[in-house]
């Protein structure tokens, strides 16, 4: 493809006018195959000049480069729209739109023919074709963009054909725009396939650094996160048939702006394939919300066009983990003036450790920095000047430094008196839940450095034997499910075992409550095993109960020394009653409770049937009906002499009158039949008997 150029120069001589000068040139009309504007081939063309009062001295900024004339297809193209200016002055850059000008009359293109339209700015812009936009001229997935401070052009044009854009390059001085010069262009966009894409990759990225990133690039962006004092190095490869050019620039380099260390890279060119190496060291100072950012430029020398790629490389720096609190697990003595302090290293990030801080207090004095440890994994410390380390109380703690010198979360606190004296757990309750057994100790505070050993004795049985062990327990409690809470009490004693392999003596013994009862006629006994042992001793013990279903309520509260109670409050009209007593701790801690087991009393049921009564209406057994308690199900007829039914009745408290449809029945003997069941039986019972009716 050739293009022609032609400069036309020439010198004019105006008059000094205070007023300035206005020149303007318009014509009709544009290519008929540019495709971003409606109707080019109608659509003008407007150039004008404004020149100020001649005592204004300032020269108008000039174009570094000659405006481009294609570029290819699908390919990345930047191009250097920049300008200088003799003055000195401020320079910005604008993407605008075309002017149409008012000229638009392909049969008479030239001003002359209609000078009468010529008017001073400002003039008509032109109009987009459908797709196309200011922000989007070409109508791309990647649209083009100009630079607002440097100027630089940068698009990847998807489709051929022709495209009209405006550059204006604003001119400033002491804050004040005191100019501007336009750049009206057509270009063409053109296929190049005999050209290829430079292709570039990543290779030997540090494999130190976990956090570092994989170096694979989305859209020619490259992100890396490291934290700081790590380092990140890494090769860019570019390979190309044609000569290559590599330049780059970024904040993470000297006169950057930012403290050293600084990144080390370098430009590169040859043919072929060529490299340029990465390298930072990063220290404390580095981090920040922002990413870093390495800007790498590869152009060949390709035709029909250089190819113009760039690929950014984004860095994020992390703030440095800071150190978490170890676990101190255990003190045991060393001779006679030594104690070893263990202790559990919980931070992760070996190559930001930098020590331990170990703090100590004597026999209650304020606490000071007494040494460091260099180790991060060594997990023990030995104080050989600690004499007397039973009686004198040796307290210690732990903080962590990373590479910067930042201290991170204080460990727990560890004092010889308590820790080398024997410890006794404390179980705090054993009760029944949901027909197993929850058993709860007081927090034992290395219990996640220990392990628990439990022994269980069920009921009556000769004595305690081991039943399970608890590795390193997180929480206070555990269930027993392997129990039967209906026949037999349990209790339970517990023996610990700390990191440094000390046996603790044992716990108290927790034993739960077994409830038991039997129904007796009209009242419900019920005995119970006694809660042993708290700190406190039993304050008292509850009784609650639910009658027919119904909600349990507490019916009795009575001393430590009581371990029965009789039920009398029993209504005829429920007779299935459930109960459980729950033992409540006296004035130790933690003011625990005990609940027993839950059982079930089933009052059987009765009826009383009288043989006679007189329905004479004189006020005395006048009626006949019968008298029971705990029945459910009722079903009661009467019969004649001759097997005829004279009364039937479902209804307990129903009473009759020796009446049938309303008239008398003769006096004499009648045979009765009833049916019932009770609460807690399945089986109907059967009674029959003779009524008596007198009158």
């Amino acid at each position: 493809m050739a293009v022609d150029y032609y400069l036309y120069v020439d010198t004019i001589v105006l008059a000094n006018n205070p007023n300035g000068y206005y020149i303007m040139w318009e014509r009709c009309c544009r290519n008929s195959t540019v495709v971003n504007i409606q109707s080019p081939d109608d659509t003008g063309i407007a150039f004008y000049c404004e020149m100020p009062n001649p005592a204004i001295v300032n020269n108008s900024a000039r174009f570094v480069n000659e405006p481009f004339p294609f570029m290819c297809e699908s390919q990345p193209f930047v191009y250097d729209f920049s300008a200088t200016d003799a003055d000195g002055d401020v320079l910005t850059y604008e993407l605008v739109t075309p002017y149409a000008g008012f000229l638009g009359f392909p049969t008479n293109p030239t001003p002359q023919a209609i000078a009468s339209v010529l008017t001073p700015w400002p003039y008509p812009n032109i109009q987009w074709q459908v797709g196309y936009s200011l922000p989007n001229v070409c109508n791309s997935a990647v649209p083009l963009t100009v630079n607002g401070g440097t100027g630089e052009l940068s698009v990847k044009a998807d489709n051929q054909g022709i495209y009209a854009i405006a550059v204006v390059v604003h001119e400033f001085r002491g804050g004040v725009e005191i100019g501007l010069i336009r750049r009206e262009i057509e270009f063409n966009v053109i296929v190049c396939n005999q050209n290829a894409v430079p292709q570039i990759s990543y290779s030997n990225i540090n494999s130190g650094n976990p956090n570092a990133g994989n170096g694979v690039a989305t859209n020619n962006v490259v992100n890396f996160e490291i934290y700081e004092t790590d380092s990140l190095c890494f090769d860019l490869v570019i390979k190309d048939n044609d000569t290559l050019t590599v330049t780059y620039s970024g904040d993470v380099f000297s006169g950057s702006g930012i403290g050293a260390p600084y990144a080390t890279t370098q430009n590169a060119n040859g043919t072929g394939t060529i490299q340029a190496g990465f390298c930072w060291t990063t220290s404390c100072n580095h981090a920040r919300a922002n990413p870093y950012y390495v800007a790498y430029r590869v152009v060949d020398t390709g035709c029909p066009l250089p190819y113009d790629r760039a690929d950014t490389v984004y860095i994020t720096v992390l703030p440095i983990p800071e150190v978490t609190a170890p676990d101190i697990l255990c003190m045991e003595t060393v001779g006679a003036n030594g104690i070893k302090l263990n202790y559990a290293s919980t931070f992760t990030e070996g190559r930001f450790f930098k020590y331990y801080v170990v703090w100590r207090s004597v026999a209650g004095s304020a606490f000071a920095a007494y040494d460091t440890v260099s180790s991060l994994l060594s997990g023990s410390y030995i104080d050989s000047n600690a004499p007397n380390s039973l009686t004198t109380d040796y307290c210690y703690y732990l903080v962590g430094y990373n590479n910067c010198n930042e201290a991170g979360l204080v460990s727990d606190t560890l004092c010889s008196v308590d820790a080398l004296v024997d410890k006794t757990n404390y179980l705090a309750t054993a009760t029944v839940i949901n027909n197993e057994v929850e058993i709860e100790w007081e927090h034992f505070a290395d219990g996640l450095n220990s392990i628990f050993y439990f022994q269980r004795k069920a009921g009556d049985d000769d004595g305690y034997s081991s039943y399970f062990t608890l590795n390193y327990p997180a929480g206070d409690s555990l269930i027993d499910a392997n129990v039967s809470v209906n026949e037999r009490y349990y209790c339970y004693k517990l023996v610990n075992e700390d990191f440094c392999g000390r046996l603790s003596p044992e716990s108290n013994e927790a034993c739960t409550i077994l409830l038991t009862g039997e129904a007796l006629p009209l009242q419900n006994k019920l005995n119970w095993t006694a809660y042993k042992e708290w700190r406190g001793g039993v304050s008292h013990y509850e009784v609650w109960k639910s009658a027919g279903g119904l909600s349990f309520s507490m019916i009795a509260t009575l001393p430590p020394s009581e371990l029965q109670y009789v039920d009398i409050d029993l209504s005829g009209t429920a007779g299935t009653y459930m109960y459980y007593v729950i033992a409540v701790e006296d004035t130790g801690s933690p003011n625990a409770t005990s609940r027993s087991n839950e059982i079930i009393l089933e009052q059987q049921p009765s009826v009383f049937i009288p043989n006679s009564f007189t329905p004479n209406n004189d006020g005395v057994n006048d009626n006949w009906f019968t008298v029971s308690s705990f029945v459910k199900d009722f079903d009661l007829s009467v019969f004649n002499r001759w097997g005829n039914l004279v009364y039937r009745t479902n209804s307990i408290t129903q009473k009759w009158d020796g009446t049938l449809d309303g008239n008398k029945v003769p006096d004499g003997t009648y045979v009765y039949l009833l049916k019932y069941t009770g609460f807690g039986e399945a089986s109907e019972k059967t009674v029959t008997g003779q009524l008596n009716i007198l009158r």
